[in-house]
């Protein structure tokens, strides 16, 4: 997918100053935690506020159970006091992380170290009421928690589709399906197995390379009608 330089410059205004922390995993992309999705309604938001939207910061493809790796949020702290922005805005709490006490940190440094108030999109907290901080720390907790659940019920969900014998993850060359789409599926040998045999018999021979091995299955695989890789 092809998005943006993670750090441009969108204008300058004498009104509030943004700057946007957008983020997402590999496995949110997929539920529609997009650059585009994220910065339509982070766009939508600082326009109805009057506001200017400076500066995006993008951390893709990166998990928010933690800090490190985050390359763009570290640059957004380090920018922070340098003058450029007067709040920082993100689509929903989890944006800036799934770990309470790291995200409760970064937004302390940022609101009463460099003054610069962190507002979201949805499930937006006034910086200034005097329950923010419970409030934060609630919906940050919960952010958490959903996350370390979700990982328990994903595991969980896997020992028991291997304990059941079915396939779990994608299916390994030499084998297929038996039954496609379903839950009851397993991996069953394919059409390869033959070459799968054949190659572990030439591995453990210890007569040939692995080029040699790779260019005997890509003519078999050729001699089948099916393309090889080198």
């Amino acid at each position: 997918m092809t998005t943006a330089p993670v750090s441009i410059t969108l204008g300058h205004d004498l009104s509030v100053r943004y700057a946007a922390y957008l983020r997402w995993s590999d496995n949110e992309q997929k539920h529609g935690y997009t650059y585009e999705a994220q910065l339509k309604a982070i766009q939508e938001y600082v326009a109805a506020r009057g506001g200017t939207l400076v500066k995006i910061y993008v951390d893709e493809g990166k998990s928010g159970t933690k800090t490190k790796g985050r390359t763009q949020l570290a640059a957004l702290l380090r920018d922070a006091p340098l003058g450029g922005f007067d709040a920082v805005v993100a689509h929903k709490a989890d944006r800036l992380g799934r770990h309470m006490l790291d995200a409760l940190k970064q937004i302390d440094l940022l609101e009463n170290t460099y003054h610069i108030q962190v507002r979201l999109v949805e499930g937006d907290v006034d910086p200034t009421s005097p329950y923010a901080s419970l409030i934060r720390a609630t919906v940050f907790g919960f952010a958490e928690t959903f996350s370390k659940n979700l990982g328990t019920e994903v595991t969980k969900g896997q020992k028991e589709m291997f304990a059941a014998g079915r396939h779990v993850g994608g299916v390994p060359f030499g084998y297929t399906l038996d039954n496609p789409g379903t839950r009851s599926s397993r991996l069953v040998p394919g059409t390869e197995a033959p070459l799968v045999r054949q190659a572990f018999q030439m591995y453990a021979s210890g007569e040939y390379s692995m080029r040699d091995i790779v260019i005997a299955l890509n003519g078999a695989l050729e001699a089948m009608g099916v393309a090889g890789d080198e």
